[in-house]
């Protein structure tokens, strides 16, 4: 009994220590450096064997050990991920919380603001997103709250008042016209109503006025940021500054980093972070992309005299 219960011991100390985690280190400027006295940012990347496939755990820090990005995939190369996915603040405090069901796909995504407040919630059923709840408000009422059905459509969008009172309902068809929209008062009444025909030719209407809307109430409809000369125009940028990572090239790691930044009013890019990490040596090399773009940059979203921020997808991909 007791050979045996050796035995067991060992082979579970064999197989903790046959893990191998690879540290890349990277600067202040997002690249990549060899000497950890010249790093800014510390990624452990620990996986079952040497070579970096199946699964595999990820931990970012500062050179200062604070944690700022936490994930694991079943299978690395596939991009199946696993459990949850956490990033934090380099302050420490969370900023954003993704759980994933057991083949891998998105349930609920939590953003926080560094305050700890939540920002925005978005549930998934499969790849499909079908609730998104903005907390828009100090006091954390609820701001928007945007249904969507089968194929990623608008199914319909209700704002509220920081009271916690409706404020306006939009409804809408297939084609993403829309169908109905309804303004109340803070007091519940009905301001104006309008309703659309699929041709998005009104059909009846009470005490419509443009004037009667404000801003936030469609701000799910809003233009995003366009580039200047468009996205084929970014992505010929992208394309010409991108340099892929030899280590994930040699391990053929792929995958689509997203990429957040602001684009100040007259077009400026700063605060450049990752929001949604694939691999740390393809996350800092988009970052750093990014980081280094031009600023003509140009905002076509209305009211963008504060600036807006933008989501940018950068896809790495092998020859066959």
């Amino acid at each position: 009994m007791r050979i045996r219960l050796i035995a067991i011991l060992l082979l579970c100390s064999k197989l903790v220590f046959s893990q191998s985690t690879v540290t890349y280190y990277f600067n202040s400027s997002y690249r990549l450096v060899t000497n950890p006295k010249n790093a800014t940012y510390r990624a452990e990347v620990t996986t079952l064997t040497k070579i970096i496939e199946g699964q595999a755990d990820i931990n970012v820090y500062t050179i200062s050990d604070t944690l700022i990005q936490r994930y694991s995939y079943s299978d690395v190369k596939k991009g199946t991920r696993r459990g949850s996915l956490l990033l934090f603040y380099e302050t420490g405090e969370p900023k954003r919380m993704i759980v994933y069901n057991t083949e891998g796909q998105p349930i609920e995504d939590k953003q926080f603001l560094q305050d700890g407040k939540i920002d925005v919630i978005t549930k998934y059923q499969g790849k499909v997103i079908t609730e998104y709840l903005h907390f828009y408000y100090p006091n954390q009422q609820l701001h928007n709250v945007t249904k969507f059905v089968s194929g990623g459509l608008i199914d319909s969008s209700i704002t509220y008042y920081q009271s916690g009172g409706k404020r306006s309902i939009i409804t809408y068809f297939p084609a993403k016209t829309v169908k109905t929209k309804i303004i109340y008062n803070e007091d519940g009444s009905v301001l104006s109503q309008v309703i659309y025909n699929e041709k998005g030719v009104v059909t009846s209407e009470l005490n419509s006025n443009a004037a009667n809307t404000h801003p936030d109430d469609f701000d799910i409809l809003k233009q995003a940021i366009e580039y200047k000369g468009g996205n084929t125009a970014l992505y010929q940028y992208i394309g010409a500054e991108i340099q892929y990572p030899t280590a994930a090239k040699d391990n053929a790691i792929t995958g689509t980093t997203y990429i957040k930044f602001f684009v100040s009013p007259t077009g400026e890019v700063s605060n450049a972070s990752i929001f949604l990490p694939t691999f740390p040596l393809l996350d800092f090399e988009a970052l750093r992309v990014v980081h280094n773009m031009p600023s003509y940059v140009i905002g076509k979203q209305e009211n963008t005299g504060n600036g807006s921020w933008y989501r940018l997808p950068v896809k790495f991909a092998l020859q066959q």
